[in-house]
């Protein structure tokens, strides 16, 4: 999408060992390292720069951290392979072009300390532009891991595209292996140029294997096996379509809040499609299979239709619930799910069962091209999982890597 001259993709990160058979093997981070960067000089409005690479590294990307005073601090982003090896440093001169060098009063190296710099990359849960008091900036939300902030990573994937992460110099906490609760934070990136026209991604993490690279869809779903989930007793069982490299993620359940269609529901099968998974030969047909969840109660009399089907990697997005409780409203029993709005129309919740059979909840939504409402969190309410369920048998959906853009 275009907002001003920047294009904007979102990248949720929302694989989850459940039952997509992906077992609980996290993504791969990169283990990253700060270094010295020194300002060579200007090539145009192009800054130049020099880079002492240890042996074993590689560069990643830039740091930038501003301050009030206008003055922009860089550093390096070195990925360090763990092979120790003895050759010197090499150093590197490279141009960056993408740094809005024209907005701050100097540019300067980062302060670093003496020692060995590495940082925790941190998830951002948000990446969009925002017009304010300070003009159009980019604003990102990530979650804390409890280190001391050191400023915004832009990586250069490709020609003209760039991923934006958020770094952290590992806590001491972090570093002996405490807990840590972190929490959500808002940052905005003032050393880009929201003039240039850039591609602009939240960061991706690497997949562990490319065969377990996908995205989701909501599969078709046959409108006759909804007769039977309005009648209170069996939970919600649908036939639905699934391809051979397609899993089954989750029953959906959208609740229609219009005056006129109180009593209507929407229910689908969420699937994941494991897109560099080529079917065998002769099983390339799709097949119909039934899936749902007993625990998933919609109340007798209800109006049941299927969600429409959709195709294509960019359309959905799954969000990990920040808090979910059972409670009462109007008189129905149910659960509440608080999440962090993206950009797009919020469609239902997902079920699903994790690997100890308890009930884990995820909200799902449909990413949009236009969006001028700022992020928040807001709650979803449903009343659909059976009165019995005790709120200590539901989890949010851990997400833990990440789909295809």
């Amino acid at each position: 999408m275009v907002l001003m001259a920047f294009r904007y993709l979102f990248a949720a990160a929302l694989v989850f060992g459940l039952n997509l058979g992906l077992g609980t093997q996290a993504q791969a981070a990169p283990r990253l390292q700060l270094h010295t960067v020194e300002l060579v000089g200007y090539v145009g409005k192009a800054l130049k720069i020099a880079v002492e690479i240890p042996c074993g590294g590689e560069f990643y990307g830039l740091v930038a951290q501003s301050d009030d005073r206008g003055t922009l601090r860089l550093a390096a982003a070195v990925n360090q392979d763990s092979i120790v090896c003895t050759s010197m440093p090499d150093p590197r001169e490279m141009v960056v072009d993408y740094l809005h060098t024209t907005g701050f009063k100097s540019i300067a190296p980062m302060r670093l300390d003496s020692g060995p710099n590495r940082v925790n990359v941190a998830r951002v849960n948000d990446l969009r532009m925002t017009d304010g008091k300070n003009g159009r900036r980019l604003r990102l939300a990530y979650e804390s891991k409890c280190g001391s902030e050191m400023g915004a990573l832009i990586r250069r994937t490709g020609e003209g595209r760039l991923e934006i992460g958020y770094v952290e110099k590992v806590a001491t906490a972090s570093a002996y292996g405490i807990a840590c609760d972190g929490k959500e934070r808002v940052r905005f990136v003032t050393a880009l140029d929201p003039k240039e026209k850039y591609t602009v991604a939240s960061l991706r993490e690497k997949p562990a294997s490319l065969r377990k690279a996908f995205y989701v869809r909501l599969a078709p779903i046959d409108p006759a096996s909804l007769a039977k989930a309005a009648t209170g007793n069996n939970g919600v069982m649908v036939r639905y379509q699934r391809a051979c490299n397609e899993a089954p993620v989750g029953v959906v359940v959208s609740r229609v809040e219009s005056k006129n269609d109180r009593n209507r529901v929407k229910i689908g099968v969420l699937v994941a499609r494991y897109y560099n998974m080529p079917c065998v030969k002769g099983h390339e047909a799709a097949q119909w299979e039934t899936y749902g969840d007993h625990e998933i109660k919609i109340p007798r009399g209800t109006d049941v239709v299927a969600l429409a089907s959709t195709t294509g990697m960019d359309a959905l997005t799954l969000l990990e619930p920040r808090k979910l409780k059972r409670l009462e409203k109007n008189g129905d029993k149910g659960v509440a799910l608080s999440y962090v709005r993206p950009c797009g129309a919020e469609i239902g919740a997902v079920y699903a069962r994790d690997g100890r059979r308890k009930l884990a909840v995820a909200a799902l939504a449909r990413r949009s091209s236009t969006c001028k409402a700022r992020p928040a969190e807001v709650s979803l309410f449903q009343p659909f999982v059976a009165q019995h369920v005790k709120a200590s048998d539901l989890h949010p959906m851990r997400l833990s890597g990440s789909p295809a853009h």
